[in-house]
């Protein structure tokens, strides 16, 4: 029997597992402030942009993470992306996929935020990024839901509240569970610098972002290309009387504009338009109702066509005849880059009381078009 006074001390017990810690902005992890919030979707936005003016051009409505948040242009003033140039779903998806996957997208990388589900500590998953974005339009209206972070005790905007996602402050996070592992198998992956490399990309993205919404340098150009046409008057209107003689000069316009952002250049507007200048001839006491009608052609192909009642600028009474003149102008043409040298073919028509009198045709050599400058 032991002694009390020699009996070995009772090894201490461990210690109660404590409950996890909820996510409140008083404790660790906090959530992410309203700033933050809104510094990430300006920088998710710059990389969208960049990405679309590189893919589309100016003037085009890129992707959005956050629909309404971020200001910009009219929407009228702007055409969709996906009208011009659908392969930006390929980017949008990525994004999804990067904050439904990891919870962090370029700009929240850089910010040090992610989006996780509530009460958890992973992200949401790529249907949840799909659907807090499509949440987000409520968030958009008059702005209350984006604004809602500045009162709300998780901070959270409507679509947060929706989904059942909220944002925290992170620098780290686990990814869903496939896609770590499919991480984890790539060379040096699991090592302590992977994450800091992660980082630096993230913000280069961003700062290229940036670079690619701010021109740097423009100009444009103009030129012209005259030529004569041959008319041919269509026997029908022979001895018709309304008009006694024909001609008719054809002169194509071509504009272009480009801008730099960053080391790229791209076009901004190119155009092309035809225009007929007709001058007849007619008997003074002759008021006939005269129809001008064009087309440009390329390879067989009709480009584009016009047709419209010819006003008349000048009068000129002449041997008791009136010299007429009017110019239909075709528009719609493609730019001077897309046409062929020497084979834009313009043909144009006069008709005069319902009559075809004369048939023009000329040949316009697209070289002495606008081209994109050199420098």
């Amino acid at each position: 029997m032991t002694d009390v006074g020699t009996r070995r001390p009772l090894r201490p017990s461990a210690p109660a597992r404590r409950p996890p810690v909820p996510l409140t902005g008083d404790l660790v992890p906090p959530y992410a402030s309203w700033g933050q919030r809104v510094l990430a979707a300006l920088l998710d936005s710059a990389v969208l942009g960049g990405v679309t003016w590189l893919f589309a051009g100016a003037g085009v409505a890129g992707p959005e993470l956050a629909p309404g948040a971020v200001p910009g242009p009219p929407l009228q003033d702007l055409t969709p992306w996906l009208e011009t140039a659908p392969s930006l779903v390929l980017v949008a998806l990525a994004m999804l996929a990067l904050q439904g996957w990891t919870g962090f997208t370029p700009g929240k990388r850089v910010l040090g935020i992610a989006v996780v589900v509530e009460g958890g500590d992973r992200p949401p998953g790529l249907l949840g990024a799909v659907l807090r974005v499509v949440a987000h339009a409520l968030d958009a209206v008059l702005l209350v839901g984006y604004l809602r972070p500045l009162w709300h005790a998780e901070r959270r905007t409507f679509a947060d509240s929706l989904v059942g996602t909220v944002v925290v402050r992170r620098t780290r996070l686990e990814p869903v569970a496939w896609f770590g592992r499919l991480v984890r198998r790539l060379p040096g992956a699991t090592s302590p610098r992977a994450g800091r490399v992660v980082s630096v990309a993230a913000g280069v993205a961003c700062l290229l972002g940036l670079g690619f919404g701010l021109p740097v340098g423009g100009s444009g150009g103009y030129g012209t290309a005259p030529a004569d046409a041959e008319c041919v008057v269509a026997p029908s209107a022979d001895g018709a009387g309304a008009v006694t003689a024909v001609g008719a000069t054809v002169t194509a316009n071509g504009w272009h504009e480009w801008e730099r952002r960053l080391w790229v250049r791209r076009s901004t507007v190119d155009e092309t338009s035809v225009a007929v200048d007709w001058v007849w001839e007619g008997a003074a006491d002759s008021f006939p109702e005269v129809e001008l009608s064009a087309s440009a052609r390329a390879d067989g192909l009709v480009l584009a066509r016009a047709t419209e009642p010819a006003e008349v600028h000048v009068q000129a009474v002449t041997g008791g005849g009136v010299v007429s003149e009017s110019t239909l102008t075709v528009r719609g043409v493609p730019e001077p880059a897309a046409l062929p040298a020497d084979d834009l073919l313009v043909v144009s028509s006069l008709v005069v009381d319902g009559t075809l009198v004369a048939t023009c045709e000329a040949v316009v050599d697209t070289r002495r078009l606008a081209a994109a400058p050199s420098s």
